[in-house]
C-alpha cells in the first residue's frame, strides 16, 4: 500500500478519531501544569515559551523535570 493512499483511507480516519483526543488531553494536561508551575515560580520567559510552542507535552515534561526552580519546604 502506498503511503499517500493510506492517509486517504477510512482506516486512517478511524485511527485519528482514537488517537487525536488522546493527544489533545495529554498535551493540555502537561501544558497546563507546566504553565502553572512557571507562573508560580515567576519564570516569565519559560511561561511565554511554553505557551507559544506546542510539542505534545515533551517540552513541558522537560521543563518540569529539569528547569523549574526548586522550592525548599519549611
Amino acid at each position: 500500500m502506498d503511503p499517500v493512499g493510506f492517509f486517504n483511507s477510512p482506516e486512517f480516519l478511524r485511527s485519528m478519531f482514537i488517537w487525536l483526543p488522546s493527544f489533545i488531553i495529554w498535551s493540555l494536561f502537561w501544558k497546563g501544569y507546566a504553565l502553572w508551575r512557571a507562573a508560580r515560580n515567576s519564570q516569565k520567559g519559560w511561561f511565554v515559551f511554553l505557551l507559544v510552542v506546542n510539542t505534545l507535552g515533551v517540552l513541558e515534561i522537560l521543563y518540569l523535570s529539569l528547569f523549574q526552580k526548586n522550592r525548599q519546604s519549611k
